[in-house]
């Protein structure tokens, strides 16, 4: 009789369990240059656009088996900003800085941010970085980063930033 009723819950747990859906955990990363000089200052408030970053997202997202609409959330991992000019130290401290993403509708997120930099020139850059889910803005074809702030001088030395943004995407894998 034991037998039997381990037979019939087990027959009924096999047929009422729901397919559990796969999940697919992996990241996004972007890299680009950023070129400052004075012609992206105003006073001491500078401003620089990337060059468009092409995300490929529909493509990355193959790989995995999902596509946009299964992404459930990205997140940054890191972002790092640093000198790109070998040894040369630009002669500028920055007191702020902050970035963006903005797409090519316009919308515009900040992403990270840092109001009081050290004085000396430390790259890469300490940055705190925002915790919200940024996948209606990271699953658009084509972005851009915007970097602005404050340096502590109204003229700045020609200088080449790296940044590097690596996001952590979950989403469901296609059934």
């Amino acid at each position: 009789m034991k037998h039997v009723t381990l037979w019939l819950l087990l027959v009924l747990f096999l047929t009422n369990c729901k397919k559990i859906d796969k999940i697919a955990h992996f990241y996004l990363e972007h890299e680009t240059i950023l070129v400052l000089d004075t012609s992206h200052m105003t006073g001491n408030f500078y401003s620089i656009v990337s060059p468009q970053v092409i995300t490929h997202a529909d493509s990355i997202y193959n790989l995995y088996n999902t596509e946009s609409s299964l992404v459930t959330q990205i997140t940054i991992e890191s972002l790092d900003i640093q000198l790109d000019d070998g040894d040369t130290i630009p002669n500028y401290n920055l007191k702020s800085i902050s970035v963006y993403l903005i797409t090519t509708e316009s919308d515009e997120k900040q992403i990270a941010w840092n109001s009081n930099l050290p004085p000396l020139n430390i790259t890469p850059l300490p940055l705190t970085a925002t915790t919200d889910n940024l996948t209606e803005m990271l699953n658009k074809p084509i972005l851009h980063y915007l970097i602005e702030g404050f340096a502590t001088k109204d003229t700045l030395t020609h200088s080449n930033w790296k940044l590097k943004a690596r996001y952590y995407v979950n989403a469901t894998e296609k059934k």
